[in-house]
């Protein structure tokens, strides 16, 4: 099913149409239109727009401190 005046193509300017079918393909997809586009959006996504702070004794962020939230939302404000 495909909406009428929407033709899903490569283009690296649009991103792609889900048309509610093979969701896998689609998700791939779109995660690879994301990175191309601005890779720092896909780390939001990932792992969420958190400040890092260094720990004390500290002088570099590792991977590991890219993964973990330091603040995560909190759900019940």
């Amino acid at each position: 099913m495909v909406a009428q005046g929407f033709v899903d193509g490569q283009l690296v300017n649009r991103p792609p149409f889900f048309d509610g079918e093979d969701y896998q393909y689609w998700k791939m997809r779109m995660e690879c239109f994301i990175r191309g586009t601005d890779f720092d959006l896909w780390q939001v996504i990932e792992v969420g727009d958190y400040v890092i702070v260094l720990a004390e004794g500290t002088s570099a962020i590792t991977a590991a401190d890219k993964k973990k939230p330091i603040h995560p939302p909190s759900r019940l404000a």
